[in-house]
């Protein structure tokens, strides 16, 4: 319902519903189109400190709003769907020249690759 908010220039709601006000290590904000296809998605990532959900949340929510907006090809788009994964509990699993990838499920766990200031997923 942000979503549509930010893009018509309603007020959006500062608190999503059915989630908790967590701290967590990270967000992936995915908009999908009627078929699934991934087509705008942002994240912010810390393994260090946590990011209060809600606010984050909200912040990447208005940010996909703006890119959207400003992404003239996908203006054609209206079955938007979302989807949100809440990153927690990281585990360092070696280095890309060395990975250790003993004890990850893929149906619980994502592999996140990070250098400087690019991630991978």
């Amino acid at each position: 319902m942000n979503l549509q908010a930010f893009l018509t220039g309603a007020t959006p709601n500062y608190y999503a519903t059915g989630l908790p006000d967590a701290n967590v290590h990270g967000l992936v904000l995915s908009m999908q189109n009627g078929d699934g296809q991934e087509f705008l998605q942002g994240n912010r990532l810390s393994v260090k400190q946590l990011l209060p959900l809600q606010s984050t949340l909200f912040s990447m929510t208005e940010g996909m709003a703006q890119a959207f907006r400003q992404n003239r090809n996908l203006h054609g788009i209206r079955d938007i769907r979302l989807g949100l994964a809440i990153l927690f509990q990281p585990a360092l699993q070696g280095s890309l020249a060395e990975p250790d990838l003993r004890g990850i499920d893929p149906r619980r766990h994502m592999i996140v690759v990070m250098e400087r200031n690019r991630t991978a997923g």
